[in-house]
């Protein structure tokens, strides 16, 4: 089974370039993340900090998969 979802979230990222990420999903699922970038933005790293969830992964500008 597969279902689309849209997001919304709120990013805060340090000047060290250490972040965070809370989004709610469009059925009103909350996640939260820990996130790295690179300081021109162009890859990011990520890790979701929920308690009996596990997901993490890195993004790329420019690249689709």
């Amino acid at each position: 089974m597969s279902r689309h979802l849209s997001f919304a979230g709120t990013c805060t990222l340090s000047p060290d370039c250490a972040g965070t990420e809370t989004g709610t999903d469009s059925v009103g699922a909350v996640s939260h993340y820990g996130l790295s970038t690179l300081p021109s933005g162009s890859r990011f790293t990520f890790l979701r900090t929920d308690p009996w969830v596990v997901g993490s992964g890195i993004a790329e500008a420019g690249k689709a998969g």
